[in-house]
């Protein structure tokens, strides 16, 4: 049979690396079908000498290989491959630097076709900063130059058959097109037609021409402030469209030439100055982007006019600022960025963790500064890590063009961005891939087979991979593929499965359903909410549990852990990932004692698609090990965002990292804890976020501050003390009885909630005991009082009380949004050691011995509005 040259679907990677030998800036992809993975690099080394080499990516082999280097005057200011799709003309490409030069590639030598200099008066001409190579007529170049003007070239290419004379040219037409030094040239398709170009420059504006009319021209677009516009990119589908960005700035700007001087979009997620863009060439509406800070994002703009607020794919360059993006001429799929030395292809961005982990993440951070703040600082111990074995990584590194444990500690490292981000204050941060995980588990197997837990046995079963489990009849589908195939997939996750027969160790877990059944119906706390209780009471009356296979064979999965004494087989992912607990509590430490202090834990907080691994597998896996299971589990329900699931392919994941810049990492908390409820699936909308963070944090916790806090209404910054006749004034009136009344049964009620890790029951208590204090403050007009001298004492009982308020309520919500709580207690200066649970229940009301405090010099404003464009 023919070799296609197509490389099998699942075994191509997602990312290639090539590390040239010096720094490269200038890069370009060939538009040759028949040499769809051939790029051009030119180098960046301030001096003379430097460097344009030409590789190819051997899909067979993985790896880059260089096909031609030569010596080019000077860094490349742009690389381009002349757009012939088809073949028709010679194997030209092109680079601008002093001059434009072109070249006929070859392997190993590329020739020298001729040096543009359009100074006909001298060997010298000013520097070219940019050039483009017309698509329609590829007999057409335009240079851009810093003495102000263009250039178009007209090429003679030998396009001829059996013309073999040097490639040539001339200037066509040249003409100033900006007041200061124009940066960067463009044409467009527009009409079809190869006549229309533009240009940016430093004078800050976008410039549209055409051959056929040179005598004018027309202006797109001018920067407001008059930066320096540095490059242009038209759309590739759509000639009305085009892109430019200016000097260190951030963002992208969209144009549109049919509305002149107003951008009609701005993409502005970049952290630092953008230095790329580049336009999709199969579609209109996908463009990417790459800067300094290290991100290469791709955008869906077709949403325009509203505001596009988030790229739908992201991919971070860990170790240098992106300087140069472009997309694959013939290769859709793949776009390629340079940093530093280095020259890498994306078939697509590796995402990062989404809220749903973030969600686990701040649920468990609660519940450990619950602990805390009810306790006192004692000792606890909260572990968070990252699953890092099995097959589901093995393969992963192999798409991703990296060993097993690269891919590991980079996404291992997002998770641990995330946590640190979003303040979970962990005290163990555990990798499977650890040294002292490895112990544990080898200890752990060890005991299961001591106590006669794990047997030897030939196991056959449909696998999922993605999944990691082996899935009986009852939970599978059939799905018909678009071309009439049939494939079966896990009816719960719509993964694929696959048939698997092998030797293994097993693990009875028949043996034990009677044990699991008295764990999780003795105690109604064991799995909360109790909606998971029952769905695991049903699973393990349902029938006999099978027994499962606990390893696999090395041959297969070779990237986890070895089972003791035996290399030919591999501990199956769950036993290994669930014994991260037992890791964190110092189980494979000599120090019995203090594994004995810390096991069980008080709670195990997971999702709902892991119940089964959590809520069957481990308390029977522990049993079995003489250990015994969680106090309690805690599961929660998953997130959709506007009404779907988070999905890849509806570019609706939401990247907390990316949302908290606009929310703050508090913020963002705070909806998640307010608006999730644990045995429900939670829906994540925008819209919603920001009207309940600019509702409740902005306004009725934050303006509330702020209000007691100003110097109109608080002239001596003070938390003032009260005179009890002046008490006994406001006391008296029913809005004064009513806030006391929730001031004073808010910790006891948020003590039931929390108790209950009923996150959103305590957030509502403390909110509605916010809303009563605004209107306790509107009801009082304390504005008013001001302005009477024998009122001055009752102004000091409104602002007392309202800010005792503030003080209780700030207690109470340092589980949720722990950094502004932390800016609140600064602000009415309450001391470190008075911000726990029983300071809450104390109240300075009925503390006849209370003193005027100084308000510390921090900033009032806890929460700022979040304003949206439309």
């Amino acid at each position: 049979m023919a070799h296609s040259g197509v490389v099998p679907a699942g075994k191509r990677k997602e990312i290639y690396k090539y590390i040239a030998p010096w720094p490269l800036f200038s890069m370009n992809w060939s538009v040759r079908p028949d040499k769809r993975f051939r790029l051009a690099l030119g180098s960046f080394v301030e001096e003379y000498n430097n460097k344009v080499q030409i590789v190819s990516l051997d899909e067979d082999s993985s790896e880059f290989s260089p096909k031609s280097t030569f010596d080019h005057p000077y860094p490349t200011t742009k690389i381009m491959w002349i757009p012939d799709s088809k073949g028709v003309y010679p194997d030209l490409l092109a680079t601008s630097g002093d001059y434009l030069r072109v070249w006929r590639a070859g392997e190993p030598d590329t020739r020298l076709e001729c040096v543009l200099n359009n100074n006909k008066n001298s060997d010298f001409c000013a520097p070219l900063t940019s050039f483009d190579w017309n698509e329609v007529d590829p007999n057409l170049v335009g240079t851009s130059s810093i003495d102000t003007t263009c250039t178009i070239w007209g090429l003679e290419t030998g396009q001829i058959i059996g013309r073999v004379n040097l490639v040539s040219g001339h200037v066509k037409t040249q003409l100033i097109a900006h007041d200061k030094e124009v940066y960067d040239i463009a044409f467009s398709r527009a009409g079809g037609g190869r006549d229309m170009f533009a240009s940016v420059g430093a004078d800050g504006s976008v410039r549209m021409f055409d051959l056929r009319h040179l005598e004018h021209s027309t202006i797109i677009y001018e920067d407001p402030a008059h930066t320096p516009l540095l490059r242009l990119a038209w759309n590739k589908q759509d000639p009305n469209y085009l892109a430019t960005i200016a000097m260190d700035a951030c963002e992208v700007i969209i144009l549109d030439v049919r509305v002149p001087c107003t951008p009609v979009a701005r993409l502005n997620n970049h952290r630092a100055c953008v230095n790329g863009i580049a336009w999709a060439p199969h579609s209109s509406c996908h463009i990417c982007t790459a800067g300094d800070d290290h991100q290469a994002l791709i955008w869906d703009i077709q949403q325009m006019p509203r505001a596009i607020e988030d790229p739908i794919l992201a991919y971070t360059a860990a170790e240098g600022e992106v300087n140069q993006i472009q997309w694959g001429a013939t290769q859709p799929d793949w776009i390629a960025i340079c940093y530093n030395k280095c020259l890498e292809i994306l078939r697509k961005a590796i995402v990062g963790p989404h809220i749903g982990h973030l969600y686990s993440s701040v649920i468990a951070d609660a519940v450990n500064r619950w602990q805390r703040l009810v306790n006192g600082a004692g000792k606890f111990k909260f572990s968070t890590g990252t699953d890092e074995h099995g097959s589901k990584i093995q393969q992963a590194a192999e798409k991703n063009g990296c060993t097993p444990s690269d891919y590991c500690s980079r996404i291992s490292a997002q998770y641990e961005k995330l946590a640190k981000h979003f303040s979970v204050d962990y005290t163990d941060f555990v990798r499977t891939t650890d040294e002292d995980h490895r112990k544990a588990v080898h200890k752990f197997w060890n005991v299961l087979k001591g106590n006669g837990k794990i047997y030897s046995a030939k196991y056959g079963g449909w696998y999922c991979v993605s999944d990691e489990t082996f899935l009986p009849e009852s939970q599978l589908k059939e799905k018909v593929e678009p071309d009439g195939r049939k494939t079966i997939i896990s009816g719960e996750s719509g993964h694929p499965v696959e048939w698997i027969e092998e030797l293994n160790y097993m693990f009875p877990l028949r043996s034990l359903q009677d044990d699991l059944r008295y764990w999780i119906s003795r105690n109604e706390n064991a799995v909360r909410p109790a909606k998971f209780r029952r769905i695991l009471l049903d699973m393990v009356d349902a029938g006999p549990l099978p027994d499962i296979s606990i390893s696999r064979p090395s041959s297969r999965v070779h990237w986890g852990i070895q089972v003791p004494d035996d290399g030919t087989q591999t501990v199956y992912v769950w036993l290994d990932a669930l014994v991260n607990y037992l890791t964190a509590a110092g189980y494979s430490s000599e120090r019995a004692e203090s594994f004995s202090q810390i096991w069980p834990p008080g709670v195990q907080v997971i999702g709902k698609d892991i119940l089964k691994f959590h809520g069957i597998y481990w308390p029977a896996f522990l049993i079995a090990a003489d250990l015994q299971p969680p106090i309690s589990i805690l599961c929660h329900s998953h997130w959709t965002v506007d009404g779907e699931k988070m999905s890849k392919s509806k570019n609706n994941v939401v990247c907390p990292i990316r949302r908290s810049e606009i929310y703050t990492a508090d913020g963002l908390r705070y909806f998640l804890l307010r608006e999730g409820v644990a045995h429900s699936d939670g829906n994540y909308s925008d819209t919603k976020v920001v009207r309940i963070l600019n509702s409740e944090l902005a306004d009725t916790l934050g303006n509330l501050l702020s209000r007691c806090c100003g110097t109109a209404l608080n002239p001596n910054q003070t938390f003032p003390e009260i005179e009890p006749s002046a008490f006994q004034a406001v006391a008296s009136a029913d809005v004064t009885k009513k806030l006391i009344e929730d001031v004073t049964a808010l910790p006891e009620v948020c003590m039931g909630h929390y108790s209950n890790f009923n996150f959103y029951k305590a957030v509502d208590s403390v909110t509605a005991t916010l809303h009563q204090a605004n209107l306790f403050f509107e009801t009082l007009k304390p504005w008013e009082l001001k302005k009477l001298e024998d009122k001055s004492k009752e102004l000091d009982v409104v602002l007392h009380l309202t800010l005792e308020t503030l003080r209780v309520c700030g207690i109470l919500l340092q589980p949720i949004i722990p950094n502004i709580a932390r800016n609140l207690l600064n602000k009415i200066n309450v001391g470190l050691d008075r911000r726990y649970f029983k300071d809450a229940t104390e109240f300075s009301w009925n503390k006849p011995n209370f003193v005027t405090k100084n308000l510390s010099s921090d900033k009032a404003i806890l929460f700022k509005r979040i304003m949206l464009e439309d």
